[in-house]
């Protein structure tokens, strides 16, 4: 059986490891040289690269507030010093050294001589942990402390056992300059910019542990403005800024390799939205014309021979806007005053407007005045029209005086009551019957003269048409006789009276 001192010196080889060094993307073979637009499809197709390799950190842990634009609650939390090995693994080597441990009789713990203190690595500095969300950008340990991993969270697994493993979480990384092909470098109009990142497709898993602190990746524009505000003052460094401004696929060929992302693209639209400030972001407002003049509407009374511009201009319709909370609060009373509503619009004797199309009798198309003369609930109603013909149409056909927007406006100064906002649509529709009375008499007279008019013209057409044809049967008959010689003269009468 091993003795403790072996034991102790195992473990102390372990945790003396060097940990690797972090590999690049053009140090793996998963990122061919592109062969500017020559490559098939199939080779252009992204496949998911090795892992990045980061350093994990053994640290006296504290939660940093994340980059979200939402109040994240910042809790403190603290855990015992270990040391995770590269890549996450869930077991490191002096955990096995002290399970083998556990095993013998239990001669005690070794004395703290016998192994090499954490003080002596450079992971025992008590380090922050950062409390990441989806759609944070962090830098990731790579082992150089002047060249950090740069990579957007894409999804959080956090551990139930936190004080003894950390969690993960998946990673999108963005690619440094000198991860990006020499060819596609040469494509960018202006050269890289300084502080410059290019967003991937690739993904992977990542320890906690090897979070080092928040970062920001915005746009060129948005940099622009963050730096004038930090040299004005009106904002403070926390956290160093990356400048993104296309998507690099590795695998793609060269002149497809860069795609241009902008806005929230920058994070996979993952991060906080940014806020629509602009005046590309506004609307356009039409000029306020305010109501026509009297002189306009003068204007264009002139050939309607039941308006006359003496009369007294009518106000302004109402116009109601729609409130949800109605349907809410007041579906039943709406509904019912709805049905209420439908009787006293389409009452018998009621004049309304109807819409007649042109066709092959009239020879315009425009609106009609009617006057009802039954009313079928849910059905049709049927109207004498202002030209004499006598049809059934359906309700949604006609127009009434009292609109439904001028309707739903006593049912609102009511405050939802049905009487009073019956009674005041009743009188509404009282007032409006008398002018539009008087407009349906104008109408009859008028259809009334032109249908004479009309029929007139018809009889003179016919008595004309009787006087040639006698005529002509006159004509017949007394050249009966010399038929030859004058069928030219005939011809030539027949053609004039054509």
């Amino acid at each position: 059986m091993a003795s403790d001192e072996e034991l102790t010196q195992d473990a102390s080889v372990t945790s003396e490891q060097p940990h690797e060094s972090p590999k690049r993307p053009e140090e793996r073979s998963d990122a061919p040289e592109g062969d500017d637009g020559n490559a098939t499809e199939s080779e252009a197709e992204e496949t998911a690269p090795l892992p990045r390799v980061t350093r994990t950190r053994s640290s006296l842990l504290r939660v940093v507030e994340s980059d979200s634009e939402s109040e994240k609650s910042a809790v403190r939390r603290t855990r015992r010093q270990h040391a995770m090995p590269i890549n996450g693994a869930s077991k490191p080597a002096a955990a096995k050294a002290s399970g083998r441990k556990k095993k013998g009789k239990g001669r005690g713990r070794p004395k703290r001589g016998a192994t090499k203190s954490d003080s002596d690595s450079d992971d025992s500095v008590p380090g922050e942990y950062v409390n990441v969300q989806v759609g944070d950008c962090v830098l990731l340990d790579s082992g150089d402390p002047n060249d950090s991993f740069v990579a957007l969270v894409s999804s959080v697994q956090r551990s139930q056992n936190f004080d003894r493993e950390p969690g993960t979480f998946t990673a999108q990384w963005y690619y440094k300059p000198d991860d990006v092909r020499a060819d596609v470098r040469g494509l960018i109009k202006g050269g890289v910019l300084e502080g410059e990142v290019f967003l991937s497709p690739h993904k992977d898993k990542n320890s906690i542990d090897a979070v080092l602190g928040l970062c920001n990746v915005v746009s060129p524009e948005e940099y622009e403005e963050v730096q004038t505000e930090i040299k004005r003052g009106f904002r403070e460094k926390t956290k160093p800024y990356f400048i993104c401004r296309y998507k690099y696929y590795p695998n793609r060929p060269t002149k497809k390799a860069l795609e241009i992302v902008r806005h929230d693209a920058i994070r996979s639209h993952l991060g906080p939205l940014r806020p629509k400030v602009g005046e590309h972001f506004q609307a356009r407002v039409p000029e306020f014309t305010g109501p026509p003049t009297p002189s306009s509407t003068a204007t264009t009374a002139v050939g309607v021979p039941w308006r006359s511009p003496a009369l007294p201009q009518s106000p302004l319709r109402c116009q109601q806007v729609w409130s949800p909370l109605v349907l809410e609060h007041q579906s039943s009373g709406l509904h019912q005053f709805l049905q209420l509503l439908k009787p006293v619009q389409y009452s018998v004797g009621n004049v309304l407007k109807l819409f007649r199309r042109r066709d092959a009798l009239t020879e315009a198309s425009g609106h009609v005045r009617c006057i009802v003369v039954s009313y079928e609930p849910a059905d049709h109603v049927r109207v004498c029209l202002s030209t004499g013909h006598v049809q059934a149409v359906l309700p949604s056909e006609l127009s009434s005086p009292l609109g439904d927007d001028a309707a739903l406006t006593h049912f609102y100064q009511s405050r939802f009551n049905l009487c009073a906002a019956i009674a005041g649509c009743a009188a509404d529709i009282e007032r409006a019957q008398r002018l539009e009375r008087d407009a349906f008499r104008r109408e009859v007279v008028e259809f009334s003269q032109l249908e004479v008019a009309k029929r007139q013209a018809q009889a003179l057409t016919i008595e004309a048409l009787e006087l040639y044809t006698e005529e002509d049967e006159e004509e017949d008959d007394e050249g009966d006789g010399d038929d030859d010689d004058d069928d030219a003269q005939i011809l030539t009468t027949r053609k004039r009276r054509k």
